[in-house]
């Protein structure tokens, strides 16, 4: 299985990921480029930038279309 499938079941499945957890998870730190490759896919991929408690930025992946249905 390729980190693209596996970056889009773990998308699909709900959960959010960042590229430190992608990188734990799929042993690879090339979550943006998945991503972008996804949505030029037709995936509905999005996600929003945040921060830790140590004031750290970093942005947080999501499946839009998981996402729009759960309650």
């Amino acid at each position: 299985m390729t980190p693209q499938s596996q970056v889009l079941d773990y998308l699909k499945s709900g959960k959010d990921l960042t590229v430190v957890t992608c990188r734990e998870l799929f042993h690879t730190t090339e979550l943006r480029r998945i991503v972008s490759r996804l949505n030029s896919a037709g995936h509905r991929i999005a996600g929003y930038m945040t921060q830790d408690e140590q004031g750290h930025k970093f942005k947080r992946y999501f499946y839009l279309e998981e996402r729009c249905y759960k309650n």
